[in-house]
């Protein structure tokens, strides 16, 4: 149960330190004077979006903590453990928000994600407030008041995780059929360039190669010419050949070979002499084996051709071809491979989907169960409330043949007659504004009765309801709270007498400055606030004398 509450620099409060008890605490005070400020600031420490509007006027920051006895907690017990943040019996939460809006978080004085706040504090307080009134009309709000009364959470997160795989394979799968027809003219497309190259048949370093014979092929006349050109001029038996003149040069040198100068010219022409007579031995062996075929160079420029075309229409060199047929080819087996992938999100789709009905059967079953259950508590309840003759119904249909959705294939229909003989109808369609106040808190209450949470928090959730109803609804809040911490917000008498302790919440304005401040009321104080709530701003000696027999309790005044 929540034991203490501090609250620092929040909105119009400076600073107010509340301790709580067992059973049902009231809290009260004029319209406006802020009564809903401390539980803003619950809502803010359990995980509310933070707004730097929220911190006081002049203040850097507004801090927020609160104390908890966790001792029969086994939920928040274990989540403390599960991630390492347990501390005995007790558990304080602290949050602080800055002026620039961004905000701390601590749970036993270690730093946490506002995530872990939240899923914390959903076992620690629930605040029901006004609003749910409204929320009452919407069908997913509905949906989660009897999911929430048939503890299906466990079996709806399932649900909702077994959809999202479905909804993320089918559109997965959608667009693969989508991009079929486009893929297929394609790999048309790819086929047929794919089979051109295939039919070239292209060899490694083709190209290269033929560029190199057809140089050689295209340029064998002339090379043949000056190949005998140059041979004529140094080794045939001509008159002036060069090996001849340098054979007679060095007959006549080698006259004066023992003169040591002349020794050295001869060297270097002897060695001419082999060195020339070697390259014209080359170059008639190469002339020997020079091809002169002008079929072979036709044949090779018509293949040269055929590649340099292919290589315009793909726009790459031609020495490039072979890696453009790979590529193709590559690109063609991941287009046959479509149709599998295809196949295997088909099969993936209808597993999910199997999966996705088979819990939906099951949801199905419990929230008929439960509609029944919480059909009859509420009739009992708005009954009770002063609604004699009014009958609710809660239906069910199920419709498996539709898309699946998040929350399975139900939909659901809170359905009420106010009235004896009156025909049941949407709950938007037939109810005034206090019948669905009185609905409303009625459902509330049987939700609070279900729920783990250690505290229930009800914020004026009694508005639109006075007289003896107001009395029953004061019992009711009583009742839970014999086994539940309860704190109630409220602007009836008949319900705040009910309470075990009472704040009362007032603003104070001192020049330019205002602020609320939030003290207890002991015996004789509860009696005055009880009596201005019967009789306004002039608290009366009738107003007193009604108090005191609500409260059951004499004036010592």
């Amino acid at each position: 149960m929540l034991l203490q509450l501090c609250v620092k620099n929040f909105t119009i409060i400076d600073q107010a330190n509340i301790d709580f008890s067992n059973g049902m605490t009231i809290i009260t005070g004029e319209t406006g004077a802020g009564k809903s400020i401390c539980i803003d600031a619950l809502a803010m420490l359990l995980g509310a979006r933070a707004d730097s509007k929220v911190v006081k006027e002049g203040a850097e920051r507004c801090d927020i903590n609160a104390a908890f006895d966790i001792h029969d907690i086994h939920a928040a017990q274990k989540w403390l453990t599960e991630n390492e943040l347990d501390s005995d019996d007790e558990c304080i939460l602290r949050r602080t928000i800055n002026q620039d809006g961004r905000s701390r978080n601590y749970i036993n004085g270690q730093t946490v994600t506002l995530t872990q706040l939240r899923e914390l504090s959903q076992y620690l307080i629930n605040i029901h407030s006004q609003h749910q009134h409204q929320q009452l009309l919407q069908r997913n709000k509905q949906r989660d008041l009897l999911d929430s009364f048939a503890s299906n959470q466990n079996l709806c997160k399932q649900i909702h995780t077994i959809y999202t795989d479905w909804r993320q394979t089918m559109d997965e799968l959608q667009q693969c059929q989508s991009d079929a027809v486009e893929k297929s003219s394609r790999s048309e497309f790819l086929r047929f360039q794919a089979d051109e190259l295939l039919a070239l048949e292209i060899k490694e370093n083709e190209f290269e190669q033929l560029t190199q014979e057809q140089q050689q092929l295209a340029n064998a006349d002339q090379l043949l010419a000056v190949c005998n050109s140059v041979t004529a001029v140094h080794s045939e038996n001509t008159e002036h050949n060069t090996l001849q003149t340098l054979a007679q040069d060095l007959q006549q040198l080698a006259k004066f070979n023992n003169i040591e100068s002349i020794g050295a010219s001869i060297e270097c022409f002897n060695t001419a002499y082999i060195q020339l007579e070697e390259g014209c031995r080359e170059l008639q062996n190469f002339m020997q084996q020079l091809d002169l075929n002008p079929e072979r160079l036709h044949q090779i420029e018509e293949r040269m051709g055929q590649l340099h075309s292919m290589a315009r229409k793909h726009h790459v060199e031609p020495d490039h071809l072979l890696d453009k047929q790979q590529s193709l080819l590559a690109e063609l087996d991941s287009l046959d491979n479509q149709d599998e992938h295809i196949k295997q999100l088909s099969q993936r789709c209808e597993q999910w989907l199997q999966e996705y009905q088979q819990l939906a059967k099951q949801l199905h079953t419990k929230r008929q169960k439960a509609a029944k259950k919480l059909a009859n508590a509420v009739t009992a309840s708005i009954q009770e409330l002063n609604m004699a003759g009014g009958v609710c119904k809660i239906d069910v249909i199920n419709n498996d043949d539709s898309t699946p959705t998040a929350h399975g294939n139900d939909l659901i229909d809170f359905l009420v007659s106010t009235n004896p003989g009156q025909s049941l109808q949407a709950l938007n369609k037939v109810v005034s504004g206090g019948e669905l106040s009185r609905i409303s808190l009625a459902i509330q209450v049987i939700a609070a009765k279900q729920e783990q949470a250690a505290t229930l928090v009800f914020d004026e959730v009694d508005v639109g309801i006075g007289g003896s109803t107001a009395e029953i609804v004061g019992k009711l809040l009583k009742e839970i709270s014999q086994h539940t911490q309860v704190l109630c917000i409220t602007h009836l008498a008949q319900v705040a007498a009910q309470g075990d302790h009472h704040f009362q919440v007032s603003k104070q304005s001192k020049g330019d400055k205002t602020t609320t401040q939030i003290v207890p009321l002991d015996n004789d104080l509860r009696v005055y606030e009880i009596a201005r709530m019967l009789g306004g701003v002039e608290i009366t000696d009738t107003s007193l004398e009604h108090a005191k027999e609500m409260l059951g309790t004499t004036l010592t005044l």
